[in-house]
This record gives structure tokens, sequence and C-alpha cells, in this order.
């Protein structure tokens, strides 16, 4: 894994960067899990991934993530690494690609070394907030959405035609 880590993750990392410190991020997650009232709680760690995505320190990411699920269930760790993939997915368009790599390189090494997997599911949906502040659970594969005078309106394709829902 150190050769790896080496090609892959922290090929561009400035020379005076600080190191990993396992204590003090693990210590973070807890305090930014904790904070506001806990609003942060149970995403927390992706937070943190988009964050460190953003600063170009993704090369941290996958040690982040070792740390984070080492003593967790592999069914836990992939729920912890589709926090992080997500948390990647929504960052890199803000980021650039190339900011993201490492953590996405890192994060698959990781789960290799552990044995897994990484999942081929695909999210097909996403939740937004409305002004309203209503959660609004939206897009569908197939389905289309469209916004009219009296609000968001669903359209889903049928192969006889468009049928509103």
């Amino acid at each position: 894994m150190a050769d790896f880590n080496a090609k892959y993750i922290s090929t561009n990392i400035a020379a005076n960067a600080k190191a990993y410190d396992s204590k003090i991020f693990t210590e973070f997650v807890k305090e930014l899990g904790n904070a506001d009232q806990g609003q942060l709680k149970g995403f927390e760690h992706a937070v943190l991934t988009a964050v460190l995505c953003g600063l170009k320190r993704a090369n941290i990411v996958p040690a982040l993530f070792h740390d984070l699920s080492e003593d967790k269930s592999n069914n836990e760790a992939l729920k912890i690494f589709d926090d992080l993939k997500e948390a990647l997915s929504i960052a890199f368009p803000f980021v650039g690609l190339p900011n993201c790599m490492p953590a996405t390189l890192g994060l698959v090494g990781e789960l290799k070394a552990r044995g897994l997997q990484p999942p081929s599911h695909i999210r097909r949906s996403v939740t937004i907030y409305s002004t309203s502040s209503q959660l609004i659970p939206l897009i569908r594969a197939a389905d289309h959405y469209s916004w009219t005078s009296t609000g968001l309106r669903k359209v889903t394709r049928h192969v006889g035609g468009f049928i509103m829902a």
C-alpha cells in the first residue's frame, strides 16, 4: 500500500505540508458532528472530505477513512465509503477533479486493502431543500420534473407517452 500511496495519493503534496495526525482528525470529526446542535451528525466525515479536497489535501481522506472504519464491520465501512464518495461527487465541480483524485484513488485502495469491492450501485435520487424547508425527494432514472406556476410537477415517462404524476 505504501507504493500505491507514494505513486497515486501523495504525489503533488507540498514539501512543507503537515503530515496526517490520526488523533487530531478523528477528534475533529467528533467535534464537527456535535457542532450546531448536532446538525452535522452522521455526515461530518463527508463535510470534512469536501473541505480537504478544497484545501488540496485530498491525500488525507484515505487515511481518515482508514481510521474511521478500522473498527467497523464491512457494511459500516461501505456506508462510510458511500458518504465520502457522495461528498467527492458534490465537491469536484467546485474544487476541480485533480484536487479530488488522490481521495478517490486512495479510498478505492483502502477498500481493496480491506478485501472489499467498491459498491457498483449508482445513486439515482437526491434530496433538495425547497424554500418552505420541506424535503422534496427528486430524480429517479426515468423520471422527469418541471416547475409550473403551482410548484414542482413530476412527469414520468412510460412507453405509451407521458403520464402526469
